[in-house]
């Protein structure tokens, strides 16, 4: 195994704690030589990891003290659902979506965790552009599972996604968990798709979203021009 295979695996072990609120805000995550022990790698290796969450805003590290979750995450759970799509048309404003990539992936142990399906069935992998009236709002990347949206398509995925897995495929969604943390983008692409400069701070978003009795309907990474998009939260007690 290559040793940057080796780094993303605990870059998504420590996300995949935070997600799962094994770690909150200001935790302290395990030593670099306990992480280097628990994954048979180099500290070299760990502290690319490591560095990579702290650039993305997840870790902060702390002279002589150790390396922490950053306390700027905020996480929310059992959000009130409201489509992209339907909050602008309420506004006024001309939605468009721009599909950039529709792919299936064969396995990724990680994703196959977060929506709950078997490891080796198939997944979406699909990013899309957000525009309202000609802006670039949002950047998203998302996965979801193929067995459950067999006839999900590249057309379908110019329009509303919600309005598809609600109105024709009759699944209701209920709520979705975020983990919301200001980043610096370093995606050339992205940048350049959404007219943001460089060191521009946005939001980065990972959101899971729930139908009825607890399945996953997609695990989704949102870019958020915080120029021109102000991203609400909206919880009912």
């Amino acid at each position: 195994m290559k040793s940057t295979s080796k780094y993303k695996i605990i870059e998504n072990y420590i996300l995949d704690k935070i997600n799962s609120s094994y770690y909150k805000n200001g935790d302290c995550i395990p030593t670099e030589y306990e992480l280097a022990k628990q994954f048979n790698v180099s500290r070299l290796t760990v502290r690319h990891a490591t560095d990579n969450l702290v650039a993305k805003g997840f870790l902060v590290r702390t002279r002589g003290s150790g390396t922490y979750i950053a306390k700027s995450n905020i996480i929310s759970r059992s959000i009130p659902i409201k489509s992209f799509t339907n909050e602008m048309s309420t506004l006024g404003k001309k939605v468009e979506t721009k599909v950039i990539i529709f792919n299936i992936i064969q396995k990724s142990e990680r994703i196959s965790h977060i929506l709950k399906i078997p490891e080796d069935e198939e997944i979406y992998y699909f990013e899309r552009l957000r525009l309202a009236d000609g802006i670039p709002m949002m950047y998203e990347s998302t996965y979801m599972s193929v067995s459950k949206f067999p006839d999900l398509s590249y057309e379908v995925l110019l329009n509303s996604k919600y309005d598809y897995v609600e109105k024709k495929k009759n699944k209701k969604i209920v709520c979705c968990e975020h983990t919301i943390v200001p980043i610096i983008i370093e995606d050339e692409n992205i940048k350049k798709l959404m007219g943001i400069l460089d060191n521009t701070p946005v939001l980065k978003i990972h959101n899971i979203t729930y139908l009825e009795e607890g399945d996953v309907l997609d695990y989704t990474e949102l870019i958020i021009n915080t120029q021109y998009y102000q991203y609400n939260i909206t919880k009912t007690i």
